[in-house]
């Protein structure tokens, strides 16, 4: 593991104060918008069963507001449908999808609470959207590494002996929010990138596919961000979703063509 750059340590101390100050306003400036409305489960992409043309995937996604659907009116239109949507069209499979989110919820609520939220049944695809919160919060590092393990573990245990990808996605990108201000928004981005380089790592370890936002891979405009200019839009979801889901159907294929010496 990289040790802290010592500019980075003196800067955090610098603007934890006037960031602290910012903080308290933005709490007061921005609306505070529910969770997506409507089921937490459904199904994209077509028939199940004996008319299906091909095999259900399922899918969870397991996290924070994003998970949950914060600036999206409906689960459908939030990141759980929008994906389900995106990965079947890419796939040809139908995907039953679900989603254990809540706002304001940490790796550490994620592990010991939501994940009891979603179905025993095993999982072919699960999406841990995570990390503002800790962010925000001021979590160690070693903290998120040891309840990102345990989760890892817990939905791969949960297939019952089978093979789960399991998707981390990156630290949303707090120095594209417009509703963030300097040092806010500086102090926090320095933050979320330690968060994104201890989870590089560690997915590389654990096989897990890491999806950070990267420039050039979202467009991250206006239209990305709700009315309160920090959780993503309808549209914001629907760009996210289709940027994992490509990557996800990248992996599944390099899987099976390992697996079959295909390629």
């Amino acid at each position: 593991m990289n040790p802290r750059p010592l500019g980075h340590a003196v800067l955090d101390v610098v603007q934890a104060v006037p960031a602290a100050a910012e903080a308290w306003a933005l709490l007061r400036r921005i609306p505070r918008l529910p969770e997506a409305s409507g089921p937490r489960r459904g199904l994209a992409g077509g028939p199940v069963g004996a008319g299906a043309q091909s095999p259900a995937i399922t899918l969870l996604v397991l996290g924070e507001s994003t998970a949950a659907g914060v600036g999206a009116p409906t689960q459908e239109s939030a990141l759980g449908g929008r994906l389900a949507e995106a990965f079947a069209a890419r796939s040809g499979h139908p995907v039953r999808w679900q989603v254990a989110g809540q706002n304001g919820a940490t790796i550490r609520r994620i592990r010991h609470r939501l994940l009891a939220e979603a179905d025993e049944a095993p999982i072919d695809v699960a999406v841990i959207a995570a990390g503002a919160n800790d962010v925000m919060r001021g979590r160690s590092t070693s903290e998120w590494e040891e309840h990102l393990r345990a989760i890892a573990g817990n939905v791969r245990g949960a297939a019952g002996g089978g093979e789960t990808l399991v998707v981390l996605t990156g630290v949303p990108p707090f120095s594209h929010c417009p509703a963030l201000r300097r040092p806010l928004r500086d102090y926090l981005a320095r933050r979320a990138a330690r968060i994104d380089a201890r989870s590089a790592e560690l997915c590389r370890e654990l096989g897990i596919l890491f999806l950070p936002f990267i420039e050039g891979e979202m467009e991250l405009g206006d239209d990305f961000f709700a009315e309160d200019q920090f959780h993503p839009s309808a549209t914001g979801y629907a760009l996210w979703a289709e940027y994992i889901a490509a990557h996800i159907a990248d992996r599944l294929r390099d899987d099976t063509e390992s697996r079959t010496g295909t390629g």
